[in-house]
């Protein structure tokens, strides 16, 4: 009897190495092995996303989510994924559902920012700005956003 295959690690090194299809092949594997496990079906929809196939990976995240309700990954990847074609609401929604189970990660507290942002709700999305950095001050990113909202706010009287 051979050794037993770590499917999600020939993954990564296949991700690693840019082949990613052969990547998605290593996670068909693990989840043919147990359909169950949520993270490789995070981790194959994160890749089906790498190669341009959204609907497929939207699928793969969902999938995980009906295994583990509170697969925060899934809901995050799903939602920065919908943020990156402009469907801003399921991404607002897909935050709001990570923030419902942790409130405590910046850096959903930014990408819901920005989901709000692109929705020109520009207080609210300053407010989730903030909270971030709230949680974590170093955030260059989340503070150039801030700053650049504040500056945008009083042009528009506020």
């Amino acid at each position: 009897m051979g050794k037993k295959i770590d499917w999600h690690k020939e993954a990564d090194v296949y991700n690693t190495a840019g082949m990613h299809e052969d990547a998605v092949s290593c996670y068909n594997h693990a989840i043919e092995e147990n359909p169950s496990d949520d993270i490789a079906w995070v981790r194959k929809g994160f890749t089906l996303f790498i190669l341009n196939k959204n609907e497929d990976a939207f699928l793969c995240y969902e999938k995980a989510v009906e295994i583990n309700p509170k697969n925060i990954d899934a809901l995050e990847n799903k939602g920065v994924h919908l943020l990156g074609i402009d469907r801003d609401l399921e991404a607002l929604e897909c935050f709001d559902r990570v923030l419902r189970l942790n409130d405590k990660n910046p850096c959903t507290w930014f990408n819901r920012g920005m989901a709000l942002k692109k929705q020109c709700k520009y207080w609210e999305s300053l407010n989730s700005f903030n909270k971030g950095l709230e949680l974590y001050s170093g955030d260059e990113d989340a503070e150039r956003c801030a700053d650049e909202l504040m500056k945008k706010l009083i042009n528009l009287g506020g």
